[in-house]
């Protein structure tokens, strides 16, 4: 949760150009800082989380991965996030995490973990292979996890 409260904190935007019209105060026409706010008023259904895994190297145009170990919620309550009138309808599990198995954005490999809804056990997708997944906690969530790309969450309908 406290990479999504910062994701949606305000951000201040300095460095305006005064020489561009549409960089201008509309009432003043005097070039300010401006504030950049997000909010979330609903949810979807499925809530899709991708994770930014490849930056570009300023120096030399490159695309590099970012092997940095991600530790992310089974569980995912957004109420305190959500501004519309819905915030209880802001919960979901997570049920599917696709992973990058290797070191550049040119290659690798795709696998994805999946949970059975029936009986909560999971899953490895890897091309044409299924199997149990033993042990989820130290596979799927544990924090040293550096293959986690995507994560697909389902609402939870409260009963």
């Amino acid at each position: 949760m406290c990479c999504i409260k910062d994701y949606l904190k305000d951000e201040l935007i300095t460095g305006i150009d005064s020489s561009k019209i549409e960089d201008l105060c509309p009432s003043c026409e005097a070039s300010t800082n401006g504030t950049k706010k997000l909010d979330l008023y609903t949810t979807p259904e499925v809530l899709v989380i991708s994770f930014k895994r490849f930056k570009i190297c300023p120096d030399t145009y490159q695309i590099r991965k970012l092997c940095n170990a991600i530790q992310f919620p089974q569980e995912l309550n957004l109420c305190e996030a959500v501004t519309g009138p819905n915030k209880g309808q802001s919960t979901y599990s997570i049920y599917a995490v696709s992973n990058h198995i290797g070191n550049s954005f040119q290659s690798g490999h795709y696998s994805t973990h999946c949970r059975d809804p029936k009986n909560d056990s999971w899953f490895v997708l890897n091309d044409s292979i299924v199997n149990l997944c033993s042990n989820p906690d130290n596979e799927i969530f544990s924090s040293s996890n550096k293959e986690a790309y995507i994560l697909f969450y389902k609402r939870v309908v409260k009963q």
